[in-house]
């Protein structure tokens, strides 16, 4: 990590904890597929996992089910990723749930962030010194 992104890691901790925090207060975090799961739960973040496309269809047809529920959207950055996206919210506001798109915004907006949610780990440890990841590790 170059001495000019001091404070990439302060600022990537405070994301991490409120992922975290989200995820251990039973928010379902929203996926695109697997490997983006896979990703996540490789950085220790551990939760109720539904992949975009299927939480669509769900809602569709059971709305009643997924009402008022607490949501972290996380799918990637690219065009795929925003119309899910857009799609995701319009059917969570309508049906009165509650999501979190501040981790999503705040992770795009890191230098070089990567489009996809997979590739996250990698970036990671592209940019933080080893005894940075061993504390994120401790948290």
């Amino acid at each position: 990590m170059e001495r000019d992104d001091i404070d990439l890691f302060e600022q990537f901790v405070r994301v991490y904890r409120r992922l975290r925090l989200f995820a251990d207060s039973g928010y379902i975090l929203v996926v695109e597929g697997k490997r983006d799961k896979d990703a996540l739960e490789k950085l220790g973040i551990m939760g109720h996992y539904i992949y975009a496309s299927r939480l669509l269809v769900n809602i569709r047809q059971d709305p009643e089910l997924w009402r008022d529920r607490k949501f972290v959207l996380l799918v990637d950055y690219d065009s795929y990723g925003w119309r899910l996206f857009k799609n995701l919210r319009r059917e969570i506001q309508r049906l009165g749930g509650v999501f979190d798109e501040s981790v999503r915004s705040q992770l795009h907006g890191f230098r070089g962030f990567p489009e996809e949610v997979e590739a996250f780990p990698k970036w990671l440890y592209r940019n933080l010194s080893r005894k940075e990841l061993e504390v994120i590790n401790s948290i």
